[in-house]
C-alpha cells in the first residue's frame, strides 16, 4: 500500500520538487495550502490558513510523514520589525497547526521531516566548521529564526521520529539564492561581496531531494547538515562567472555599500562559516554533484 505524505511549504522551490518526486516513486503526497488549488499529477491540495490556526483536517488522515517546509522567505522584503516576526509565526505557528490537527483526527504521523537552515550557527565568519552538535556563536536574526523553528518541531517528539535538516545555499536555477546571485555575473556586473572570504555552504537541490529520501529509508530521526561541500564569497562567484562565461570584476562590492542597500539582511551574505556533512556522510549517503563546477553545469549546461 502507498504511503502517504504531507507537505507543508509545497509550492516553494523545494516543495514543489519533492512533491512531484514524491509522486514519481509511488507516494501519495497531501499539499498544504493557502488557497484552495485543483489537484494535479498525483498530487492533492488542501487549505489551511495559518493565522486563523485552521486547516481542512482530512489532508491530517492516514499520514505516514509529514515534512514541514513552510516558512516566509527570510531573505525578501526589509526586516521591519512586522515582517521579522511573520517570518517566525510562518514557521512556528504553523507547525502548531500541524501538531493541533493531527491531534483532531487523532493519529500522529509515524515520522516527521523539519526543515532548518545552517543560520542556526549564528551569521558570523569564522574559522570553525560546524557540526550537528555545536552551538550558535552568535544570536542574529537568521540564528533566532531556526533554533525557533528546530524547538517547533520538537512537539512531536513524543509522537513521532523527527528530523531536522539545516539547509545551505540550494542550487537551482529555478529560485532561491542562485539566480539572484547570478544575475549581475549574467549582466558583466559580477563581483565577490565584502571582503570575499566568507563562506557560502551549498548543496545542489537534486541533492536535497535525495537527501530527504535518504532521510525517509533510514527513519532513524536526528539533526543533520543538508550541505555538500563549503566555498568563499569570492570562490563561488569565479566559480559561477566561470560557468557562465562572464569576467568577475576584481574589485569587491564594500560592506558598506550592502548595508546601506540591505540594512540588517546584509548579514545574510557578508558572514557565513563553514558547516561540516560528515554526519550525513558517515550515515551512507553519497552526493551526485560534489562541486560548485558540477552543480553550476547542472543548471546551466545549455547556455
Amino acid at each position: 500500500m502507498a504511503k502517504k505524505v504531507l507537505i507543508s511549504g509545497g509550492s516553494g522551490l523545494i516543495g514543489k520538487k519533492l512533491s512531484n518526486l514524491l509522486v514519481q516513486k509511488g507516494y501519495i503526497v497531501h499539499v498544504l495550502s493557502r488557497s484552495k488549488r485543483q489537484n494535479q499529477n498525483g498530487i492533492y491540495y488542501f487549505v489551511w490558513n495559518v493565522h486563523k490556526q485552521e486547516a481542512e483536517l482530512k489532508a491530517f488522515k492516514n499520514i505516514d510523514i509529514f515534512i514541514h517546509l513552510a516558512g516566509a522567505s527570510i531573505a525578501e522584503g526589509r526586516w521591519t520589525s512586522a515582517r521579522k516576526q511573520q517570518i517566525i509565526d510562518s514557521r512556528v505557528n504553523s507547525m502548531q497547526l500541524a501538531f493541533d490537527s493531527f491531534s483532531k483526527v487523532g493519529a500522529f504521523p509515524p515520522q516527521v521531516i523539519s526543515a532548518s537552515g545552517i543560520g542556526f550557527y549564528g551569521a558570523k565568519t569564522t574559522n570553525q566548521i560546524f557540526k550537528e552538535t555545536d552551538q550558535a556563536v552568535s544570536n542574529d536574526f537568521a540564528a533566532q529564526v531556526c533554533q525557533q523553528w528546530e524547538a517547533a518541531a520538537q512537539v512531536f517528539q513524543n509522537k513521532s521520529i523527527v528530523s531536522i535538516l539545516r539547509t545551505g545555499i540550494v542550487l537551482s536555477k529555478s529560485g532561491g539564492a542562485l539566480p539572484v546571485i547570478a544575475k549581475p555575473i549574467r549582466f558583466f556586473a559580477g563581483a565577490a561581496l565584502g571582503s570575499g572570504k566568507q563562506i557560502m555552504p551549498w548543496i545542489h537541490i537534486n541533492d536535497l531531494c535525495a537527501l530527504f529520501f535518504f532521510v525517509i529509508d533510514q527513519n532513524s530521526g536526528g539533526i543533520f547538515n543538508a550541505v555538500t561541500d563549503n566555498a568563499s564569497n569570492k570562490t563561488f562567484s569565479k566559480t559561477l562567472a566561470k560557468i557562465l562565461k562572464r569576467p568577475l570584476w576584481p574589485i569587491h562590492v564594500p560592506a558598506f555599500v550592502l548595508k546601506i542597500i540591505l540594512g540588517e539582511q546584509a548579514e545574510l551574505v557578508l558572514e557565513g562559516s563553514a558547516v561540516s556533512s560528515k554526519k550525513i556522510k558517515q550515515a551512507g549517503f553519497s552526493f551526485e554533484f560534489k562541486t560548485l563546477e558540477q552543480a553550476f553545469a547542472k543548471e546551466y549546461q545549455n547556455l
